[in-house]
């Protein structure tokens, strides 16, 4: 990692922080050698999303996301660090926009949009839970889906969500034949 990477984790994070150095340390790996400062500021904003209760981090999975191991999918992921710390304005306008609050808890959420996705994978699975409902109607997704033919339209997300959990479904490059098999794959807890 180069120096004035350490310089720019260190301004937003000036005590040693053994789990976001860990984090950082695995996604310049993953880029290997294409990290840039806005794509390091954009992974910072995103990188707590990738730490779970127990202070262990999962930011090795962006390998399997982005299809690391082509560098299409370095690429997209170089790109979609650097859109995100384009769309909210860097970390510092992050923090000043979207502090975290204690009471209640409300953390923001920015989604990490795949920016160059048509060039990891040509075709995209979505999960969805069969009982949910379509977003502002009582409608059944499924009864919609039939109906229509397609996915229900979801509203661009202008800025990070700002409540507790987001509202988000699946995505796999992989079809499987039963919702059991799809579950275990992608670590869907149950109800």
């Amino acid at each position: 990692m180069y120096k004035n990477f350490i310089d720019l984790l260190k301004k937003w994070y000036p005590v040693e922080d053994p789990i976001t150095e860990a984090q950082v340390e695995v996604v310049s790996s993953l880029l290997d050698g294409m990290l840039t400062e806005s794509a390091l500021e954009g992974f910072l904003i995103v990188c707590s999303r990738f730490v779970d209760e127990f202070g262990n981090h999962r930011t090795d999975e962006l390998a399997n996301i982005f299809q690391t191991h082509r560098i299409e999918g370095r690429k997209a992921l170089r790109d979609s660090l650097e859109y995100i710390n384009n769309w909210v304005g860097g970390m510092d306008a992050y923090i000043r926009l979207y502090p975290v609050t204690i009471i209640p808890p409300k953390p923001a959420f920015p989604q990490l949009k795949i920016i160059g996705i048509e060039n990891i994978a040509s075709r995209i699975y979505r999960v969805l839970d069969s009982k949910d409902k379509v977003y502002k109607t009582d409608e059944p997704l499924k009864n919609y889906i039939q109906r229509i033919g397609k996915l229900p339209a979801v509203a661009r997300q202008k800025r990070p969500v700002r409540r507790s959990k987001p509202r988000y479904h699946w995505c796999s490059y992989e079809k499987w034949d039963d919702p059991e098999s799809i579950r275990e794959r992608l670590r869907i807890l149950p109800e």
